[in-house]
């Protein structure tokens, strides 16, 4: 299991006993579907409460995510290697917005 301390940069830590990877990796979904439903209701609600509710949304997606990967034996560098590596991809396939030189 992945030591719980390295994942206190995040400010979230993997909950204790978690030990099965198909249901972490379904969590992740519910989450995420939960954080697209938030979004989907942001017009019809007052900006500080919609802010506040998307927020808590992304939280436990990334509290899903966090128990996920500690299921899965993954430390916090070898996911920044990997962020990395996906920034570096989207670099290449021209995702991100070029500032036109001067």
């Amino acid at each position: 299991m992945v030591d719980e301390n390295q994942w206190r940069s995040f400010g979230l830590e993997p909950f204790p006993g978690i030990d099965d990877l198909r249901a972490q990796g379904l969590k992740v979904l519910e989450e995420a579907a939960e954080l697209s439903e938030a979004c989907k209701r942001l017009d019809d609600m007052p900006i500080y409460e919609m802010r506040e509710m998307v927020l808590d949304e992304f939280a436990d997606v990334l509290q899903a995510m966090t128990n996920l990967a500690a299921c899965c034996n993954v430390s916090e560098h070898e996911l920044q290697a990997a962020a990395v590596r996906c920034h570096h991809r989207n670099v290449e396939r021209g995702r991100y917005e070029t500032v036109p030189e001067q």
